[in-house]
This record gives C-alpha cells, structure tokens and sequence, in this order.
C-alpha cells in the first residue's frame, strides 16, 4: 500500500447508514438533549430557592454591608 492510500484511510470501504438509521439517531439524540434540559431547569430552580433561602437568613451581611461610617464617611 502506498503512503498517500495510508493517510487517506487506507482505501478501506466506509460503511454508509441509511437515512432511516440517521434520522433515529438524530431523533435520540433529541431525547436526550430534552431530558438534559429539563435536569438543568429543575437544577437551576433549585439553586435559585437555595440563594434566596440564604438571603433571607443571613440579614447580619446585609446589615454590615450597608452601614458607613459617619465620623470619616468611608
């Protein structure tokens, strides 16, 4: 076999898939791009009660974080 056969593949015969199997694994794939969605809107959901639990509860960062000092307005 020549050098140049061997970087193109080697001439070895590809097998082609028909449409049909294509389309039932693109179909699948969206399946599974669905289910991934809906995990990380049911993850993000979570995350955003968990932040707003936490800021309901920790006031003393919020009370601190505010406050100026009056004597040299810093």
């Amino acid at each position: 076999m020549s050098l140049f056969k061997m970087f193109r593949g080697g001439g070895k015969l590809k097998k082609k898939s028909s449409q049909h199997q294509e389309i039932e694994k693109l179909s699948e794939r969206r399946e599974l791009l669905m289910e991934k969605k809906e995990d990380f809107k049911k993850k993000i959901e979570q995350e955003i009660l968990f932040a707003k639990k936490n800021s309901r509860s920790n006031r003393r960062g919020e009370i601190f974080g505010s406050w100026k000092c009056t004597a040299c307005h810093c």
